[in-house]
């Protein structure tokens, strides 16, 4: 719960910056969320569960595809009832 509330305010934060920042701030302010999240994600991970770092990027790994599964399920889903009631 904790990672997924860090997640969406982060994004929050970088939506916001994307909003009124100059492009140079906005590709750096992507590059920095892309590379820290999945390292702050990994990071949570592993101090949690206390276990090593191979089956922490695999738990990690299969959260990662559960997660793309599901957006991609919420997203057919909209797709459909968008065709339906259209």
């Amino acid at each position: 719960m904790h990672d997924q509330s860090f997640v969406f305010v982060l994004f929050l934060l970088y939506w916001g910056v994307e909003l009124v920042a100059p492009p140079e701030l906005r590709r750096l302010t992507g590059w920095t969320v892309g590379l820290y999240l999945p390292y702050y994600l990994y990071r949570s991970m592993r101090r949690l569960y206390v276990q090593g770092r191979l089956l922490t990027i695999g738990k990690l790994a299969v959260l990662v595809i559960a997660y793309f599964v599901a957006a991609l399920a919420a997203l057919l889903a909209t797709l459909l009832y968008s065709a339906v009631t259209l």
